[in-house]
């Protein structure tokens, strides 16, 4: 673009937003919309032109996702989430500098069921998208989806390569941890191919930053091997407020270490704060009318959707268990949309270690711990 039309462009824009307080003020919110549109290149966003207005863009996806122009105290408009959808995309898609940020919301939007019915392999794609493209916390969240989503040998050699080059994020947390996991899944499932790897360094060097996890993991993998130790380092889990090490160091000290003879208001007290293995337990419970229950299909299927993250309408439900009917996978739905919204469940939620598990990690030999 020549320097006249960079000129005109920068002209053009900012006489829209001229226009776009005007109308708004003057109530006409179909042309303040408009405006919006052109300040941020919506037809064809403009790849000569990157440095698209950032209030402008965020006060038009505001409008669009939740009805709001928070700008000018004005929570009255109408949503149109689609056109939200699509104005990320093409942003995405495109060389303008909010591609990599346009694209990770894509694929948290798809991962989570935002805005949009969840779809993990749609979310990979956006990810992919944004890492191919060198943006760190795409390639994090991507090896998310590899590790604990599609842990296939390639797919764990991929996250493992991805966290090793996210060099800007080498400081959070959860990398050293992740590295472990993907590196301890590759030599098990191929011990003479993968025996280069030392996954043990990468578990000790996530307990060095304090994640919780890492914690909880050592101590289950070391807890006949050196009790002592294991409870240490659950109870450092414990000072930082990790629900399931409070809830596997109370397994461990008050019940033996056997989550079956826990009784019910304990096992359902950290079901309902959201412990994977513990809503496990609810649903073995009610499956088979044990540990002071009675049988109950639709509340074994309540808490094995849960316990697992899996999609919550009613015909997905159906289609993983088929011996309900359509109405009790209704109320199926309903109950753990209550139980989803109270926990704050999300597949990803945000980068400082608020995932959670959404596969069965129990493995033979100790590798894995379902938390």
């Amino acid at each position: 673009m020549s320097i006249l039309g960079s000129i005109k462009e920068v002209f053009s824009v900012t006489m829209a937003q001229k226009k776009f307080v005007k109308h708004h003020k003057s109530g006409d919110y179909d042309l303040a919309i408009y405006d919006l549109k052109r300040i941020v290149g919506y037809e064809k966003v403009p790849k000569q032109y990157p440095q698209i207005p950032e209030r402008a863009l965020i006060t038009l996806l505001n409008i669009y996702f939740n009805g709001t122009c928070m700008e000018l105290n004005d929570y009255s408009m109408k949503k149109n989430e689609s056109e939200g959808i699509r104005i990320l995309e093409g942003l995405a898609k495109s060389d303008n500098l909010w591609n990599n940020w346009a694209a990770s919301y894509l694929g948290r939007y798809w991962s989570t069921g935002t805005l949009v019915e969840p779809d993990l392999k749609e979310a990979m794609k956006w990810f992919k998208l944004a890492a191919d493209r060198h943006f760190d916390d795409a390639k994090l969240m991507l090896a998310y989806l590899y590790i604990f989503q599609f842990p296939t040998e390639i797919h764990l050699e991929e996250a493992n390569r991805l966290l090793s080059q996210c060099h800007d994020l080498h400081e959070h947390r959860d990398i050293d941890y992740l590295k472990y996991v993907a590196q301890a899944a590759l030599q098990r499932s191929n011990p003479d191919g993968f025996s280069y790897l030392n996954p043990t360094e990468w578990l000790e060097k996530a307990i060095k930053k304090q994640n919780p996890y890492a914690m909880v993991t050592h101590a289950h993998v070391n807890m006949q091997k050196d009790r002592l130790e294991a409870l240490r380092l659950l109870s450092g889990a414990v000072e930082l407020n990790h629900t399931p090490a409070i809830f596997w160091k109370s397994i461990y000290e008050d019940f033996n270490g056997q989550i079956e003879s826990a009784d019910i208001e304990f096992i359902s007290n950290f079901a309902h704060q959201n412990v994977p293995c513990a809503q496990k337990e609810m649903q073995r419970r009610y499956e088979h009318g044990v540990g002071g229950v009675e049988a109950d299909n639709i509340q074994s299927t309540v808490w094995s959707t849960l316990a697992y993250r899996r999609p919550k309408r009613s015909y997905k439900i159906q289609e993983m268990h088929p011996s309900l009917t359509a109405n009790e996978a209704s109320i199926v739905e309903a109950r753990t949309s209550r139980l989803f919204e109270e926990q704050g469940i999300r597949l990803f939620d945000t980068l400082d270690t608020q995932y959670v598990w959404a596969m069965d990690f129990q493995r033979p030999y100790g590798v894995f711990f379902e938390f």
